[in-house]
């Protein structure tokens, strides 16, 4: 990748939804090695966003570039190999047990007909292990619960070994030490490894605390790109979500730490 390549870049984009605007003008640009969160109020875009990254949306108009290529000109393949996409839903009616669900995650680098070897193997179980799955390894996926399917989603995302990593909302199903234990894999991953996480998170907090940059999505619009200390402000926090907060440093990030004080009294 050379100097002036972007993993992820957006151009005045625009998408719909059955003749409905949800996206409209979208800028930004997503830098190698680093985690991002994108976060607004409910029905802001955020999901659609990341769907539109992973071509599961066609803009309507504007661009949507990975390692500056067009979204839409990537084959399936391609596109596999370059990012991996954790969805909110991880609902799943298959019959797969959690192993050969992982697996899964090699297809892109399997030849037609061609069946995963030691080397996928590996791959899947040293994803399982980071995601402490293996334990699960021989369940079927409707046996075990959501908390412990989103990790397996997650999982999956890892055994693909893709530069970059979209996830939409990847702790709302986990309890408070699954939440920290998956943060702190998806950290490493991009410090160690020079991955790039691009995460919908609803929880202010994990967002500051993790996030090298946020956007923040409000009725379409990209509100505000920048670091956790340039967008969880409290006049910000206050428009957008209509809520009234205090902002004090974490001690040992030094990063915002929003404490909700009340609801904004409305106008009659």
């Amino acid at each position: 990748m050379n100097k002036e390549t972007k993993p992820i870049e957006a151009k005045n984009l625009t998408c719909s939804l059955g003749g409905c605007e949800i996206l409209s003008g979208i800028n930004f640009t997503v830098e190698k090695g680093k985690f991002y969160s994108i976060i607004g109020p409910n029905g802001s875009g955020k999901t659609t966003l990341l769907r539109t990254i992973a071509a599961a949306v066609k803009p309507e108009s504007g661009e949507l570039l990975i390692d500056n290529i067009s979204v839409c000109g990537l084959k399936e393949k391609e596109l596999a190999r370059k990012l991996s996409y954790v969805s909110q839903n991880t609902n799943s009616d298959v019959d797969f047990n959690v192993l050969d669900y992982v697996l899964m995650g090699r297809y892109p680098y399997l030849g037609l007909l061609q069946r995963e070897g030691e080397n996928d193997l590996a791959y899947a179980r040293r994803s399982m292990e980071i995601t402490n799955t293996w334990y699960l390894r021989e369940k079927k996926l409707d046996e075990i619960s959501g908390g412990e399917r989103q990790r397996v989603v997650a999982a999956r995302a890892l055994t693909q070994d893709t530069p970059i990593i979209l996830l939409d909302e990847p702790i709302s199903q986990l309890d408070i030490h699954h939440q920290v234990e998956l943060m702190d894999t998806l950290d490493s991953m991009v410090e160690k490894h020079g991955i790039t996480v691009v995460a919908v998170l609803h929880d202010l907090n994990m967002a500051s605390q993790y996030s090298d940059f946020i956007i923040l999505i409000n009725k379409g619009k990209a509100v505000k790109c920048g670091s956790p200390d340039e967008v969880l402000s409290k006049d910000i926090i206050l428009e957008v979500y209509d809520m009234e907060v205090q902002i004090l440093k974490n001690p040992e990030t030094d990063k915002p730490l929003i404490i909700p004080s009340k609801y904004r009294k409305r106008r009659l």
